[in-house]
This record gives structure tokens, C-alpha cells and sequence, in this order.
């Protein structure tokens, strides 16, 4: 049963605008796929109301009636994706009512509104609320008088607020008796129906529909007077409530008794309806697809059956749905869907990243939509290709989600973005600028001091900063032989300084930062043996500043401790335990600055013991160990919550020794044939920095975009120490460095001044007096390598200056003299 006159046939319409916007396709690959038939016993399902909540699709009202001809309408449900429909309670004493709108409100209830009895027209019912459990239970607020029973388009904004725009008599108006412009939208959380500006022209029978942009589009329908189809598009702006008869395109064709629905694309779909002049008729099967960030109309995939005074919606699964309607044929209980592939939108961007040269810049991004998505990364506004890099280097993935440049070089510093895009669209993600980091020259110019204190037997230096390194010295105290010693050098032996706290036994500097120099004491205490109270001593993390100054820390739940590594600002190392049965268990710990009085564990659940050997801003670094003698590198950033497995798939085992600069450095496969490799913040950043034809190497230390480590090769020559700056083809070997009447150099630590400068401590064998020595290697920039020599003419002058100034003023990365990444008034002091 149709509400509206009825009309005669004319042949199904055709598009011939096509939409231009990249792709340049309206989902053509999409095609509708048949649903489930809705449990009608062959009568058409019209003038329904389509709704999803929770995951379940509802049919809302219309024939057939639930008790025989001119009772109440139907109502099925059906959850996304089922393959059956299951009769609700219908419209329960609602009555034999045709046109009715309905939608989801802010407090997420089904409302239904207006409709009318044909036999009775007038009597329009308030506006009700439907649930599974009573069917219509609860009234709402009256609508306007001035709303049109039937005739009206309806639709749902972004805010839940469901509008009535226009409305009558359709193809019955007349001058003296014409369609409306009346609009109003009800308001759920404050039961009201509030009035918006009318429509600039009257309208009924139109479709409505949210455009994803905020607007409210109505389409097509019926004129003020009942005498034309209308293929106009009225768009309602709501933030402004005005409208604008313009602002949207014409649709290729007229059209009434239609629906429009949004799809996950962002597109709207323009689905079937009654199309030919007034008084000839037809039900079409045509979609009509409008892109609203274009202004553009397109043909759409059609139907499988025509339909008019249907019921439609937008899914949460992607789909748009059609149920039931009415042609010539009678009309359809059947239901169909059709996939829109929602456009690509990005849920991370590529974001900011300074990489020092020769390692590997890593950019990525992620991204949701629908169907398969392509990327294409761009530098600079030029697309790249896998391959050469600028800087010699080597792209890989510039059609993928993640970027990387390995080998980066200055050449490869730029702007980078990437352009997703698939079936719908594309969409391009804000850019992110590279800065490559250069290390300084490895000189082949070093000077060799030896820090060995002459009361120790052995020596040991473990760090150095600006011009100061520390470490241990050890030689016999009362009572005990071979203690470690803390101790302090400026570059000479002569300068050494014990730190030994009084009343301890002894300790040891492990790392040196600022005005921060951590590591452990012999802390004494009282203990009951025998019958007698002696001195007892339990190894205690510790700390001092440069002045020698001593801080002991208190613990709790440690049986021992160990400061291993600091920034300068921050402390990390190990709290050990044990239980009743002898099993002993280190854990990870932070002492929070500024007193670093308390440990505080890092320690992630579901390993056995962790350890932190390194700090480097607001992340902590070092391993997390699971049975088995299996160890994997780990970050933490301040809480034991926030770790990080940091392990190489393709690893055995892992470690992290040290970090500094935004670089970590450690060993993976140590039990065997192990490799030094660097990190740059993530798993997935790894490089390893194996030399080849090296049987195994590892790396200690990591500064200023230098890695320090060793080298052993299959030659039978014994370790080889030296330096990296970044890949494994920057190896240089140190190995000359080593003056006669020593051997076995090992290195620790490395310190790069602002200057260039390099400095190298650790240790090496006196072969003569058979004993380990502390030493300290430096090396200056070459003279030719001058970095203030700004005019490069071999001259250091004014115009050194003024060129400096130049490149400050400008912002570029040549002034940045601190290596810090920024231009400010430290860069001047290091530059003069």
C-alpha cells in the first residue's frame, strides 16, 4: 500500500557525471550483496524506519500489520552479520500509520515521530520511544504544529540530534495547500523539539542526510506546489543554522521517495526512489554518489531491485544497508548491503626525529580505513623510490607504512611525509623534518696517559667528563687484601684522588656524569659473631659530586646495591635479594634526583632478574632475563609499568651497556660469536655494527654519535679496540695506539668534548710490572678540521665570526656547536 498517488512508468535514469577526485571512482569495485529476507510472508516491507544500536539492525514500522490489515506495523531486528531476522514487538497500539521518521538520540534511545493514518489523516500520535523489552513505552515532547505529519526527510547529526525537514502532501500539494519548509530537530537529553531556520523552498518527499562535514543535506523530493521532482540539494549549515540552496551541486537527475545515506567513505549514496514527471512514475534501482569535499556527483553501483519508500542506513561495519520498498512490481522484503570503504586517516603521524650519520633515519606512520592501502613517502615535495638515498645511502620502504634510510648522511636531512590512499581516497599526513647528527673525525693522532696510582696494584678507569675520569684503584687496607678504591683523576696520575669514604673499607666509581659520579661503597655496620660485635660490610650504591663529596642511600627490601650508570641527572643500577633457599635475584632500579636517597624498581613482571646500566634523559636501559639463561635488552621510561622489550627477533640474547645522545649501544648473541649493535629508541631501530670478517666484536660506550668497543678476528691478533661512528664500515682500529711494554687495551668510556676533542679511558697491561693500569687516550680535531674556521681559508678571523653569526641568525645546523641539536647561547661560547 502506497500513501502517495500512484504514477506511471518510465525507464530507469543514468549518470553521466563522473566523480573526479582521486580516485576518480565512486567505489566502483563495490557491488550489493543480498541479505537475509525479512520474515514478511511476501508482503512488501514500506515506509520503515532503518536504525543500528548495539550491533543490532532494526526495520521499524510499516506492513505488514501485526494483527490483519490497518493495525499496527511490523517491527524485526537482526545483528550485524546474522544470517535471520527475529519479529520484535511492533508498533503495539500505535496503529495502522504510514511516514513516520525516527533515529537514535543523545541518551541512546529509539525515537519515533510523526507518520499518519491514511483513513484517518489528522491524527497524528506523539512522538514515542521503542525497546526490545516494552516496544513503545514512553512518550516524548509534542513536535511543532507546524511539522508536517508525513512527507518530511529525516536524519541524525554527529551529535545525536534528529531533524525533520520539510514535509506534506508530496504530489497532492497545491498552491493553496502546499508542501512545507518547516525544519525542527529533537533534542533528547532536554525532551524538546527545537525550530531551526526554514528551508529557503519548500520541499516533501525529500531524503536527508548528515554530511560528515557539518552540514545537514536534503535531497531532491517534491516542490512546494506538488507540480515538479526536484533534483535540487538544500545544505543546512548548523553551526551558523542557515541554508544555502547553492553551496551543493544539482544532482543529475530528479528524484522523490529516496534515501541518503553517509557511507564510511564520506560519501553520499543517493539510493533508488521515484524518478519521472509527475503523474509518470517509476521506481529506480540507481545509485547517484556525491563527494561532498569535491562538489561532485558520480554514478553509483545499482540495486539489485528498484526501490522507493524504503528504509536505509550506514552500518558500524562499513556497510550501507536497504530494506524492503515498493516498485511496480509490488515491491521487496529482501535487504541488501553494500561495503563503502572508509578513506584512509591516520592514527599516528610521522613525527620530528634527529638520527646521527651513518645510521638509519626510521619514519613511520599508522593508518585505519577500509580495503588494501598503498603509501608513498615523499622528501621535500619529491616522491621516493627504494634505493639510493641523496646521501649514498639505501631507501627501503617508500610504498610501505615505515620508512628507513640506512646509511643516513647530511644530503638526507629534509621535510618527509607519506600519502596513504586506497579505493575511497587519500590522505596526506603532516610532514616531519630529519636532522642528521655528524660525528666528529676519529683522529689517528692520540696521546697516551698513564692514570696509574702509585700505592694500587691494579687500576681501573670506568668514566670520563670534561676533562676528569674515575674509576678504582686496588691495594691492600688493614685486615683485607685487594680492595677496590674509588678514584678520581684530571689527567695525570699525579692527580689522583681517593674517594673512600671514612670508615669504609673501600668502592668504586662506575660512571661519571656533571657533577655526578656513581657507584658503590663498602658500607661498614655492626654485626654480633661469636660472642663478639665486629665491623661488618655489605657492598651499598653510592654517591659523590666532582668536590669528592660522599652520599650514602637508604634501602629498602635490597640486601644489596649497585649505582651503575647516570646522566647526570638521573641513577640506575641493580638491587640484589635473595630467599630462604639461597636463590639470589637482581632487579632493575632508579634513584629519582634530586637527593637519590631511595632505589625504586623497574623490575617487569614475568622475568626473573633485570638490570639498568644505563640512563639517558627520561628512558632507562639495560636487560630483563627470563629462564634459562635468556637475556633480553630492555627500556624502561621512570616505572617498572612502562618496559619495554627492546630484543631482536633474529637475536638469541641482548643487551644494552650504555646510552647517550638518543643512542643505545650493547652486544646481541654475547655467549657466542657476539656483535655490537646500536639502538636508536626502538626494537625495530637496531643496527648491527659488526665489522665484516670479524669473528665477534662488542661495544662499552656511546657519545656524541661514537661508539666505543672492540674487535676480535679470526687472525689470531687478540682483540682490537676502537672506535665507530655509527655503521659497521666506520670501524677504525686502535690498536696502534698501544705503546711498547703494553698490551691488552681495553676501552670503557668515551668523552666528546664540544670541540671535537675525544677522550678514551679504560685500562691496559703493564707488561714489565705485570699489573692492569688505568689509562686515558686523547685526541684533538686536525688543525684542518677546524671547525671554528667557518670561511675555510685556514685563517682564524673576524670573518669567521661574522660568518658564524650568519649561520646562527639563519637557523642552520653548521652553528649548532654543542651537538645538541639547538642554536643557542652555548653554541656562541663553544664557537669563541
Amino acid at each position: 500500500m502506497s500513501l502517495f498517488p500512484r504514477e506511471f512508468p518510465m525507464l530507469k535514469y543514468s549518470l553521466a557525471v563522473l566523480l573526479l577526485s582521486a580516485p576518480a571512482i565512486a567505489q566502483s569495485t563495490a557491488v550489493w550483496e543480498a541479505g537475509p529476507a525479512m520474515p514478511t510472508g511476501g508482503v512488501a516491507k514500506t515506509h520503515a524506519v532503518g536504525i543500528e544500536l548495539g550491533g543490532q539492525l532494526f526495520v521499524m514500522g510499516g506492513p505488514p500489520w501485526t494483527a490483519g490489515d490497518n493495525e499496527d506495523g511490523s517491527v524485526y531486528s537482526m545483528p550485524l552479520g546474522g544470517s535471520s531476522w527475529t519479529e520484535e514487538i511492533g508498533f503495539d497500539g500505535i496503529g495502522y500509520i504510514l511516514g513516520q521518521g525516527g533515529g537514535v538520540d543523545s541518551l541512546g534511545r529509539i525515537i519515533i515521530f510523526g507518520g499518519d493514518r491514511p483513513d484517518e489523516p489528522g491524527n497524528e500520535r506523539l512522538p514515542f520511544e521503542w525497546n526490545s523489552v516494552e516496544g513503545p513505552w514512553t512518550d516524548h515532547a509534542a513536535r511543532g504544529t507546524l511539522a508536517p505529519a508525513i512527507g518530511f526527510a529525516y536524519c541524525t547529526d554527529d551529535s545525536s540530534r534528529i531533524y525533520s525537514l520539510g514535509g506534506g502532501n508530496g504530489v497532492g500539494a497545491s498552491a493553496s495547500n502546499p508542501n512545507s519548509a518547516y525544519c525542527e530537530r529533537f533534542i533528547g537529553n532536554l525532551d524538546i523539539w527545537e525550530p531551526i531556520a526554514p528551508m529557503p523552498t519548500p520541499v516533501a518527499n525529500a531524503a536527508a542526510c548528515f554530511d560528515g562535514l557539518g552540514h545537514i543535506l536534503v535531497i531532491g523530493g517534491v516542490s512546494a506546489d506538488g507540480s515538479s521532482r526536484l533534483n535540487q540539494v538544500l545544505q543546512y549549515d548548523i553551526a551558523s543554522d542557515t541554508w544555502s540552496s547553492t553551496a551543493v551541486a544539482d544532482m543529475p537527475i530528479a528524484v522523490s521517495d529516496h534515501k541518503a545515506t553517509l557511507g564510511a567513505d564520506g560519501r553520499v549514496y543517493v539510493l533508488g526512489g521515484t524518478v519521472g514527471p509527475i503523474g509518470t512514475w517509476t521506481a529506480t534501482a540507481g545509485v547517484m554518489v556525491y563527494n561532498p569535499l569535491t562538489n561532485e556527483w558520480a554514478d553509483g553501483p545499482e540495486m539489485s531491485v528498484a526501490r522507493r519508500n524504503f528504509a536505509s542506513l550506514l552500518g558500524s561495519d562499513d556497510r550501507i544497508y536497504v530494506f524492503g520498498g515498493e516498485n511496480l512490481s509490488g515491491g521487496s522484503y529482501g535487504t541488501e548491503s553494500l561495503y563503502t570503504t572508509p578513506c584512509p586517516r591516520f592514527s599516528s603521524q610521522p613525527v620530528d626525529t634527529t638520527v646521527w650519520a651513518h645510521t638509519t633515519i626510521g619514519i613511520n606512520c599508522q593508518t585505519l580505513g577500509g580495503g588494501v592501502i598503498t603509501y608513498q613517502w615523499f622528501k621535500d615535495g619529491q616522491p621516493l623510490a627504494d634505493g639510493p638515498a641523496d646521501g649514498g645511502g639505501v631507501i627501503a620502504g617508500s610504498q610501505t607504512s615505515s620508512l628507513s634510510i640506512q646509511e643516513a648522511a647530511e644530503a638526507d636531512e629534509g621535510l618527509y611525509w607519506v600519502v596513504a590512499m586506497n579505493s575511497c581516497g587519500e590522505v596526506t599526513s603532516s610532514g616531519a623534518s630529519v636532522v642528521v647528527r655528524v660525528p666528529p673525525s676519529i683522529s689517528t693522532n692520540w696521546t697516551w696517559t698513564n692514570l696509574h696510582p702509585s700505592v694500587a696494584e691494579s687500576s681501573y678507569a670506568t668514566a670520563v667528563d670534561g676533562g676528569v675520569q674515575v674509576g678504582n684503584a686496588i691495594f691492600d687496607t688493614p685486615e683485607y687484601n685487594n680492595i677496590d678504591h674509588p678514584w678520581k683523576w684530571s689527567g695525570s696520575a699525579a692527580s689522583g684522588v681517593n674517594l673512600t669514604p671514612s670508615g669504609s673499607q673501600g668502592g668504586s666509581v662506575l660512571d661519571f656524569k656533571g657533577d655526578k659520579l656513581v657507584g658503590w661503597w663498602w658500607w661498614p655496620y655492626q654485626c654480633y659473631i661469636s660472642g663478639q660485635w665486629y665491623t661488618c660490610y655489605l657492598r651499598r650504591g653510592a654517591w659523590w659530586n666532582l668536590n669528592g663529596s660522599f652520599h650514602a642511600t637508604n634501602y629498602s627490601g635490597y640486601e644489596y646495591t649497585l649505582m651503575s650508570a647516570t646522566d647526570g641527572v638521573s641513577v640506575v643500577g641493580t638491587g640484589t635479594t635473595d630467599d630462604a633457599s639461597g636463590n639470589v635475584y637482581n632487579k632493575a632500579v632508579i634513584w629519582q634526583a634530586p637527593t637519590h636517597e631511595f632505589a625504586y624498581s623497574l623490575h617487569p613482571t614475568g622475568y626473573r632478574n633485570s638490570s639498568a646500566s644505563a640512563v639517558d634523559g627520561d628512558d632507562q636501559y639495560g636487560t630483563a632475563s627470563l629462564p634459562f639463561a635468556i637475556v633480553h635488552a630492555a627500556r624502561w621510561s621512570g616505572t617498572s609499568s612502562t618496559f619495554v622489550d627492546m630484543h631482536p627477533s633474529w637475536a638469541s640474547n641482548s643487551a644494552i651497556v650504555d646510552a647517550s645522545d638518543g643512542q643505545q649501544v650493547g652486544v646481541v648473541n654475547q655467549w657466542s660469536n657476539s656483535h655490537a649493535v646500536i639502538w636508536s629508541g626502538t626494537p625495530e631501530s637496531i643496527i648491527d655494527i659488526h665489522p665484516d670478517g670479524a669473528l665477534s666484536s662488542t661495544v662499552s660506550d656511546c657519545e656524541g654519535g661514537l661508539q666505543l668497543g672492540a674487535v676480535n678476528y679470526d687472525d689470531g691478533t687478540g682483540s682490537h679496540p676502537g672506535i665507530w661512528a655509527g655503521s659497521a664500515s666506520t670501524f677504525v682500529d686502535l690498536s696502534a695506539v698501544v705503546p711498547a711494554g703494553y698490551s691488552g687495551l681495553s676501552l670503557t668510556a668515551i668523552d666528546v668534548a664540544p670541540d671535537g676533542t675525544i677522550s678514551l679511558v679504560g685500562s691496559a697491561r703493564n707488561i714489565s710490572l705485570n699489573r692492569t693500569e688505568a689509562v686515558l687516550l686523547t685526541a684533538t680535531p686536525d688543525s684542518s678540521e677546524c671547525t671554528a674556521d667557518f670561511t675555510g681559508d685556514g685563517v682564524l678571523d673576524v670573518f669567521d665570526v661574522f660568518a658564524f653569526l650568519d649561520a646562527f641568525n639563519l637557523g642552520e645546523l653548521i652553528a649548532d656547536f654543542t651537538g645538541d641539536g639547538l642554536l643557542d647561547v652555548f653554541d656562541v661560547f663553544a664557537f669563541l
